[in-house]
């Protein structure tokens, strides 16, 4: 399991280094505009963070070109568009 993660982990590190490469080095990413009706609180804090992390993944998943998705790292590994699908 855990070798699955760090797998993962490189996928996922390799895939973000190659979609800024592409959108041009030293430029950080934009922070999404979040639209969250409380501003106080545990759960405006919490919606928040998974509008980030969502908008994050998606970009992430966007940099994929749409061939790559089917790859498997090794035998018995989950695929590119199923480790997008199962998070």
């Amino acid at each position: 399991m855990l070798r699955s993660w760090l797998i993962f982990l490189a996928l996922a590190l390799s895939v973000l280094r190659l979609a800024s490469a592409a959108r041009g080095q030293g430029e950080p990413p934009a922070k999404p505009q979040i639209v969250v009706t409380s501003t106080a609180g545990f759960r405006a804090e919490f919606l928040g963070e998974l509008a980030y992390c969502e908008q994050r993944y998606l970009t992430l998943a966007g940099g994929v070109p749409a061939k790559k998705y089917s790859r498997r790292t090794a035998e018995g590994m989950r695929s590119v568009g199923g480790l997008f699908a199962h998070v």
